[in-house]
């Protein structure tokens, strides 16, 4: 418990610098209790203003926007621990604007948090700033891999997504853990194949590799063995504009480690990832609507001649 206890202390301390004058709002959904009973626990002691509000799941969903808009802007900080992804992004919306700080943690597990919070945060927040700035001035990327891949795209005229992890600032979002740097493809830029060997939604951590084949930066063919044939099945389940490259990244976190969580799988550092969804709902922040991700081991990326990972290691 003294392990867990320090993990959390670590997220509302270093991540989100809460401070005594300040509210916090634990809201879950019935999964995610226990965690924020523990959470109570140890925020109690920085501020007396910690309440846990518990909601269906149906809530995060976006079931019923007003209802969530509610309970985001019911606090100085809130911290919101559920099984489900954003699939509605303007309740966020509204509560940042209003101020407060949100931090999300879906689908996260007792033993991540204990391993992955003794990072040190500073770090990450360093390495995932200076990938992004590369990312803001790129202009044509190559990803490949030991197992075949080959994507070229061209990157997307605009300052690059960083999430770091820290909030400490009004207004701010991020999941946690943090970690990771994105930038959004030109439309219809991406070319070639992607052999995803580490994670993938709707799956999980593969036993072999699924290969995807994109043109125009969409994907035209799904291949492999039977994971291959679960991810087909899996990305048949959402309409068929679901299946754009929106997001591509690298993870920048030395201590998170593949589990299954893709949320948590593309924070792994040195892997790369690609987000597929809906072009129209692609956005240029940490906050977004639900995509699927796939995550690389140990690739190779080129950004206009220059090498950043050089099998899964960092060249710069």
């Amino acid at each position: 418990m003294m392990r867990l206890e320090k993990a959390l202390h670590s997220i509302l301390q270093n991540c989100l610098k809460l401070e005594r004058t300040e509210s916090l709002q634990i809201l879950c959904d019935p999964e995610f209790q226990r965690l924020a009973q523990h959470f109570y626990q140890v925020a109690i002691q920085i501020t007396p203003s910690v309440f846990v509000t518990q909601v269906p799941k149906e809530v995060f969903i976006g079931y019923s926007p007003e209802v969530l808009i509610h309970f985001l802007t019911g606090a100085d900080v809130e911290l919101i621990l559920t099984s489900s992804d954003i699939h509605n992004i303007a309740p966020y919306q509204r509560a940042l604007a209003k101020g407060v700080r949100i931090a999300y943690l879906p689908k996260i597990a007792e033993e991540t948090l204990i391993r992955v919070m003794a990072a040190r945060h500073q770090k990450i927040s360093n390495r995932s700033e200076k990938l992004a700035e590369i990312f803001s001035i790129g202009k044509k990327a190559l990803v490949t891999n030991v197992d075949g891949t080959h994507l070229t795209f061209s990157l997307f005229r605009e300052q690059g997504i960083v999430e770091t992890g820290l909030l400490h600032k009004r207004g701010t979002f991020s999941v946690l853990p943090g970690g990771r740097a994105q930038v959004r493809p030109n439309p219809g830029t991406c070319e070639g194949e992607v052999v995803i060997n580490g994670a993938l939604e709707g799956v999980g951590l593969l036993q072999a590799p699924v290969i995807l084949k994109i043109k125009k930066g969409f994907i035209t063919k799904i291949y492999g063995g039977k994971e291959a044939q679960i991810f087909r099945h899996y990305l048949n389940s959402f309409k068929k504009n679901m299946r754009c490259i929106v997001r591509l990244g690298v993870g920048t976190n030395h201590r998170a480690k593949l589990c299954g969580n893709l949320l948590a799988d593309e924070r792994v550092l040195g892997t790369f990832h690609l987000g597929i969804g809906d072009l129209a709902t692609a956005t240029s922040t940490t906050l977004t609507p639900f995509y699927c991700r796939g995550v690389l081991l140990k690739p190779n990326l080129v950004i206009d001649g220059r090498q950043i990972l050089q099998n899964g290691k960092f060249s710069i």
